[in-house]
C-alpha cells in the first residue's frame, strides 16, 4: 500500500500545483469555461493551487470566491463537479509564467507526507523485529522451563 502511495506522491512531485502569493493577479474562469474569463486578485492561499479570489467581472461588483482550484486540478476533468460549478478555476495571466517559488508550497507538503510515510514504514519494521525478538525470547524461556 505504501508503495502505491509513494508512487502517487512521486507523480505529484513531477507536476505540482502552482500557488501564487496574496496580491497576485490571475484569470478566473467561471465553471472552468475558457470563454467566461475575468480578472481576479489573490486574497488568500488555502493550500497548494487552492486560492481565495476577488473577481472583477465587467460592470459588476467584486465577487469573492473561496476554494478556487487551479485549472490543472483533476477535479475539473468532470464538468459537473460541484467545486468547479460553484467556484470555477484560476490560471496565470497569458504572458505570465509561475515562479519557481510558486511550487514550493505543494512540494513542501508532498515532502512532509513522504517523510511521514517512510517514518511509519521504519517504525512498523522496527516493531515487527521487536515482536519477533520477544517471541524468540519467550520460546527460549518456555523451552528451558520445559526441560526443567
Amino acid at each position: 500500500m505504501h508503495k502505491q502511495l509513494l508512487a502517487s506522491l512521486k507523480k505529484q512531485k513531477d507536476n505540482p500545483f502552482p500557488t501564487p502569493p496574496i496580491g497576485w493577479m490571475v484569470q478566473w474562469f467561471d465553471r472552468n469555461r475558457t470563454d467566461e474569463c475575468s480578472a481576479a486578485l489573490v486574497t488568500n492561499v488555502q493550500g497548494p493551487g487552492k486560492l481565495e479570489l476577488t473577481i472583477f467581472k465587467p460592470r459588476h461588483f467584486p465577487i469573492h470566491k473561496q476554494g478556487v482550484l487551479h485549472r490543472s486540478h483533476p477535479s475539473h476533468l468532470k464538468p459537473s463537479n460541484p467545486n468547479t460549478v460553484t467556484n470555477g478555476s484560476w490560471e496565470y495571466l497569458p504572458m505570465q509564467r509561475p515562479h519557481k517559488a510558486h511550487y514550493e508550497l505543494h512540494l513542501a507538503q508532498l515532502e512532509a507526507r513522504e517523510e511521514a510515510m517512510l517514518e511509519e514504514e521504519r517504525n512498523a519494521k522496527e516493531a515487527a523485529q521487536s515482536r519477533k525478538r520477544i517471541n524468540q525470547e519467550i520460546e527460549e524461556e518456555l523451552a528451558t522451563n520445559a526441560e526443567e
